[in-house]
């Protein structure tokens, strides 16, 4: 396998056939729909652990650190499980993945709503991870098959839409739930939702344009159709290889981390800080972060289309790490500015479009590494910027009991805490600004290099 990261690309030979054209994209927004709704699961258990916080803590009687290693029980089966994924989902496909992967979401959320201990809730945590883990990468592997490279984000903008109802979901809508129904009976039924979920996706669900007898987007456009890899075929070691000695890659590698684990922080300690700070209840507060979510609904639609427009992934980025690093410092010192509530309300907003980041940066990295092996090179740098998002939520529980144990509360204890996401969203700001521009292309094709 030679130089694995270039391929040749053939220039358009002749008129597309708008037609066929109009068919696939037709067909591909029904398959976005289908994997979106997938990765809402995925935003609806990753955004919930902050809303039932104060159920699950009180009838459990767990610590901060205690209920923080509850809510990382989701990102370590998820870390763990992304290359895996990732391996799958390029060498099955999205819909044998993606399938699976929800009935063992579903089964998670029945052991989760059943727990009665502590080790119990975990376990279903955990199960709840592995099933979730398939919704990113199958998401973006879709996405790919079905859309042209330089309009991929245009429908990820729209995509973005329906995941962040799972955001939505997560928040007020969840919080009232359990007030009426219990937190038992509310993830029984979402246990139910994602099992149906799984049926639609094996029956509606096609892998590529191929599978419904149209020519692949290589095809359409002028390009010699690209074959799947296969099981007894791929070489792992050399796509891993080919994958982390590339020097656009590693930039990416350490920026994940830090970006996805600071904006996922504030999905779980958002509502306990603004309770503890400002003196809200849950559904009070829980109506602010969901401001945070309309954020990441906005900024999900208009960077990643803006992206395709201006032809650029770095522009958006550097923008929205900015506005991540500013809106932790307001979080941390603007304790004054955000009792006033619409300045508050405008700070999760722009906490929110900071979010979005992961979609671009997710987009890097399948736009500098070999298009053949979508799903094996984000799994494997999502995995590592996963397990960040996995660690920052116990970190911050520890740091949160350590200085409550000195005596801190209130404000002068998030300001202690919150210090270190506001340093890592300056260091991911500066990492941004030396990105490589793809200008929405893969570099293999714009660099006209030969794996052969």
């Amino acid at each position: 396998m030679k130089n694995i990261t270039a391929s040749q690309e053939p220039q358009v030979t002749g008129p597309v056939n708008q037609k066929i054209a109009a068919d696939v994209t037709r067909r591909g927004v029904l398959m976005t729909i289908l994997v979106y709704l997938a990765l809402a699961v995925t935003m609806f258990h990753r955004s919930s652990s902050g809303t039932i916080q104060e159920v699950i803590s009180s009838e459990f009687g767990l610590s901060a650190t205690q209920f923080s290693a509850y809510s990382s029980m989701y990102f370590w089966p998820y870390v763990v499980m992304q290359f895996p994924i990732g391996s799958l989902v390029d060498i099955l496909g999205v819909r044998k993945t993606l399938t699976a992967a929800l009935f063992i979401s579903a089964v998670g959320t029945l052991v989760f709503a059943s727990g009665t201990s502590f080790a119990a809730i975990c376990i279903g945590r955990a199960v709840i991870g592995i099933g979730v883990s398939s919704g990113m990468i199958s998401s973006i592997k879709i996405t790919s098959s079905w859309f042209r490279e330089t309009s991929v984000m245009t429908a990820v903008s729209f995509g973005n839409i329906i995941s962040s109802g799972g955001n939505i979901a997560a928040q007020t809508p969840l919080a009232i739930a359990i007030g009426v129904f219990t937190w038992r009976y509310t993830f029984v039924a979402v246990a139910v939702s994602n099992a149906v979920l799984a049926v639609l996706i094996f029956i509606l669900l096609r892998n590529e344009p191929t599978d419904c007898g149209l020519p692949s987007i290589r095809e359409l456009y002028g390009k010699l159709p690209q074959k799947s890899p296969e099981a007894e075929k791929i070489s792992i070691p050399d796509v891993l290889r080919s994958i982390f000695t590339n020097k656009y890659t590693w930039p990416l590698v350490i920026l994940m981390p830090l970006q996805m684990g600071i904006t996922n922080l504030l999905g779980t300690w958002g509502i306990p800080y603004l309770r503890d700070v400002f003196g809200y209840t849950t559904i009070q507060a829980s109506s602010f972060t969901a401001y945070m979510t309309v954020g990441t609904l906005a900024g999900g639609f208009i960077f990643p289309m803006l992206s395709d427009r201006i032809r650029s992934r770095k522009k958006p980025l550097i923008f929205q790490a900015a506005v991540c690093a500013a809106t932790w410092f307001l979080l941390a010192f603007g304790h004054k500015l955000l009792e006033t509530r619409w300045v508050l309300v405008c700070v999760m907003l722009l906490a929110g479009t900071s979010n979005s980041m992961i979609g671009l940066l997710l987009a890097l990295v399948r736009e500098v590494n070999d298009p053949k092996y979508v799903g094996i090179s984000i799994g494997a740098t999502n995995t590592i910027g996963m397990s960040a998002a996995a660690a920052m939520p116990i970190i911050t529980g520890a740091l949160i009991d350590k200085f409550r144990f000195k005596g801190f509360s209130g404000i002068s204890l998030y300001r202690n805490v919150f210090l270190l996401p506001c340093l890592l969203g300056v260091l991911g700001l500066i990492i941004c600004c030396v990105l490589k521009e793809t200008h929405c292309r893969y570099l293999s094709n714009a660099q006209g290099r030969s794996d052969s």
